[in-house]
């Protein structure tokens, strides 16, 4: 089983993740793998506004439309200041192109300032 907590404000509130998500992918910036924007546009979300966009996909075959540019489907889950994933078995998980198997584990992540980035 598998727990989201999400810090939207000041506080800490549980996410209802859809039965149907196969994967949770959570972002600082509009470009994923190669330049696929999985918020969607959206004129409140920038590279420095400080939130995390988590999304969803219900399996690997929507993904890999979505990242092809033939279609597929992301859903928008929240947007927050920081994540908390509480995992009571193993995730395979993946941070900058680098996977890994992590046993059970509270994944604790957050946008800590920001960076110049050449463009």
């Amino acid at each position: 089983m598998t727990t989201v907590l999400c810090k939207v404000d000041e506080a800490w509130e549980e996410v209802a993740v859809p039965k149907s998500c196969r994967g949770l992918i959570v972002l600082n910036l509009q470009s994923y793998a190669g330049g696929r924007n999985l918020w969607g546009k959206d004129a409140k979300s920038t590279y420095d506004d400080g939130l995390l966009e988590v999304v969803t996909v219900n399996n690997v075959f929507q993904m890999g439309l979505k990242l092809s540019g033939l279609g597929g489907h992301c859903r928008r889950l929240i947007r927050c200041k920081e994540i908390r994933v509480r995992a009571t078995e193993a995730l395979h998980m993946q941070i900058d192109g680098e996977p890994w198997a992590q046993p059970p584990a509270t994944v604790h992540l957050k946008a800590i300032g920001r960076s110049q980035v050449l463009a």
